[in-house]
């Protein structure tokens, strides 16, 4: 069977050079020059039962960071080797590779059997295609009004502990005191779980819900993206328990212009969390930075004025310590 490889590079030059020395070693050789355009060719490929065994990729791309993109596409494909190549290698490049499950890192300039001795072939379509197949879950964030008697930090434990709610965050907000980011096997079972969570409940003034999925994507980057949040779950939990400033982000969006924001939120590398509202117009972000100073800094520079941005409600994430 021969090893079905992409090469992706922005440096058409390049990506065509190591393709015509693919070829002529045996390998069936195709490219693309940037990131998503990668993504669309695996999973078109997958889906047409003809799957790259290996990605090389180099580090620096017009949109998406060749380790980003290594993760990604690992976090769906475990099996299918990818190699990173770079101009700026060095230990420390290479132990991110090797963190990151990558099966090899080449620094330029670099003779093309530096990089083809490191693809083997025990790594099938049909293991490739088996990784593929997602499981899939709804989740709904709950926003929790409190009212003025209520002590928060009582509410902000007792919530916690309650079924389905996979994370609670106190926030500082005008209006709402507490986060919940809920996780079941339907959207229904999660409103019935949060109506007999919260009505009546002592301290509660009002709540809201907003049952949340990943919207329709442009070309075949959903599937990334839903694999990549799964498999990066520990990564995320320890982002949520770092001490680094956090806020979330709820957005109003002109929802023809969904997809695109989605693409390009996600993408942002203060983003650990993006989710969009089943409805359509809104998106949920748990963004991370230095300080709020830098998180704000990220809202009024590379979020507010994005085209189908109608308007940025911040909730600041409250430091236990703070509560």
């Amino acid at each position: 069977m021969t090893t079905k490889v992409l090469l992706v590079d922005d440096e058409v030059a390049v990506r065509r050079q190591l393709r015509v020395a693919m070829v002529q070693k045996g390998f069936d050789a195709d490219e693309s020059g940037d990131g998503l355009s990668a993504l669309e060719a695996i999973e078109r490929h997958a889906r047409q039962g003809s799957p790259f065994n290996v990605v090389v990729t180099d580090m620096v791309l017009p949109d998406i960071d060749g380790l980003k993109l290594l993760s990604i596409i690992k976090s769906r494909y475990p099996g299918m080797k990818v190699i990173v190549i770079s101009g700026y290698g060095d230990v420390d490049t290479m132990e991110k590779v090797e963190n990151r499950r990558g099966d090899g890192f080449v620094s330029k300039p670099f003779d093309v059997e530096q990089v083809t001795k490191l693809f083997g072939v025990e790594k099938t379509e049909e293991k490739a295609q088996e990784a593929a197949a997602p499981t899939t879950s709804a989740a709904a964030y709950v926003l929790v009004e409190l009212d003025r008697k209520c002590d928060p930090m009582q509410a902000f434990r007792d919530l916690s502990y309650e079924n389905g709610v996979l994370y609670c965050d106190a926030v500082r907000d005008e209006r709402y005191s507490i986060v919940l980011l809920t996780h079941g096997r339907s959207h229904e079972e999660l409103e019935r779980q949060a109506s007999a969570m919260l009505d009546g409940r002592k301290g509660v003034a009002s709540w809201a819900f907003v049952k949340v999925n990943q919207p329709y994507l442009p070309g075949e980057t959903r599937s990334f993206i839903d694999d990549y949040n799964k498999e990066n779950a520990d990564a995320i939990q320890s982002a949520r328990t770092s001490n680094r400033a956090t806020s979330y982000l709820v957005v109003d969006v002109d929802p023809r212009e969904l997809a695109g924001l989605f693409v390009r939120l996600y993408f942002l590398d203060e983003v650990v969390e993006l989710d969009a509202s089943l409805s359509g117009d809104k998106v949920i972000l748990l963004l991370q930075g230095s300080d709020f100073d830098h998180i704000r800094r990220v809202i009024n520079g590379r979020i507010r004025f994005l085209e189908g941005v109608l308007r940025v409600h911040e909730l600041k994430v409250m430091p236990f310590n703070e509560m």
